[in-house]
């Protein structure tokens, strides 16, 4: 297994081991579940696209042009 070096500032330390015998865990075993959680949510990827993205894709409301050279076309933008 890999390992790495992470610099966490001591209040998160002191959480983390208390959550972790809280937990009767290691603290690696904690930090490995906290890193699992992390990758596991999404934080708003799974949103519309935002700006141009939003209005070229066009999927999500049916108000853009699903035809993606038309709706550059319509935004002045040249592929």
């Amino acid at each position: 297994m890999p390992r790495t070096i992470v610099d966490i500032p001591p209040a998160l330390m002191r959480q983390l081991d208390a959550r972790c015998r809280t937990l009767g865990i290691s603290r690696a075993e904690g930090v490995r579940r906290a890193v699992h959680g992390f990758l596991n949510v999404k934080y708003g990827l799974d949103q519309e696209g935002f700006g141009l993205w939003s209005r070229i894709a066009g999927e999500s409301n049916g108000s853009a042009d699903p035809d993606p050279e038309r709706a550059r076309a319509a935004h002045g933008k040249t592929p």
